[in-house]
């Protein structure tokens, strides 16, 4: 660079260039979180922010009936979910209890660990109940779940005698249930125990699409490294639970008419 242009501009030569620093930015320890909210309040920059409210029945029901004409059209309906739905019992029955006073096809999406006499009087106002398996043996279940799967089994059973409408979702997962052909055998023997009950299963693969979010959050998902799984994959598993007679999904079925077929 010419002398006097640099001059002119007040630039520094390259002997007196110094070398930028990284700047480490402030991180959460999410272990220390109080969930306060107090670090939303101070920061000046707007880079964060709340993203859950407290609402009412009522505010969260007026929500959904935003989308009435499009489940008049579609025949969709009003499916609760979570998180975990029966962890707040008296919140779902009355969602589920207003959406039936509107005439809307109503799910349930659980794991089925819950409190039967809470969660019995719920299931008046179920169409469908989509019911997680993950694991038939309960020492696999404990090992990766952290609780046994006895109370899930048996709520399945006593929903069965209630004459409760189901789709068995099964996740699977490598080093958890797969490659193990054994298990949907062992499925399709439990869903016969079921009887009529057990209206479709569903197979749902593995895949790490929640990594980045929870990375975006400052969490590491316990499974963030597992391989994904390819729907050919469990092709085998979908052709041995079919021979049972039910509707064998892998991935999962969108639309009422097609959950009632």
């Amino acid at each position: 660079m010419p002398a006097s242009l640099q001059a002119e501009y007040n630039l520094p030569s390259i002997s007196e260039e110094k070398q930028i620093e990284a700047i480490d930015p402030p991180r959460f320890d999410r272990e220390k979180c109080t969930r306060c909210m107090k670090c939303v309040e101070a920061c000046s920059y707007e880079a964060l922010k709340v993203v859950s409210t407290l609402e009412s029945v009522d505010d969260i029901f007026s929500d959904v009936m935003k989308d009435a004409l499009f489940y008049e059209s579609s025949r969709g309906g009003f499916t609760i979910s979570g998180g975990e739905p029966l962890m707040h019992p008296k919140t779902t029955l009355a969602l589920l209890k207003k959406a039936k006073e509107k005439g809307l096809h109503t799910v349930l999406d659980t794991c089925g660990y819950a409190n039967w006499n809470t969660t019995k009087p719920i299931l008046k106002y179920v169409d469908l109940v989509m019911l997680d398996i993950k694991l038939l043996d309960d020492e696999k279940h404990k090992k990766w779940t952290g609780v046994s799967n006895r109370l899930i089994l048996e709520n399945a059973k006593k929903m069965a005698e209630c004459n409760t409408k189901m789709r068995l979702r099964l996740p699977i997962i490598h080093s958890v249930n797969f490659w193990d052909l054994q298990y949907p055998k062992d499925i399709a023997a439990f869903a016969k125990t079921l009887g009529k009950s057990v209206c479709g299963i569903d197979l749902l693969p593995f895949h790490s699409f929640a990594a980045k979010k929870f990375g975006n959050i400052g969490r590491k998902g316990y499974f963030d490294h597992f391989p994904n799984i390819f729907n050919e994959e469990i092709e085998d598993y979908r052709k041995i639970i079919s021979k049972g007679g039910w509707q064998t999904t892998i991935g999962g079925l969108i639309g009422v008419q097609q959950n009632e077929e």
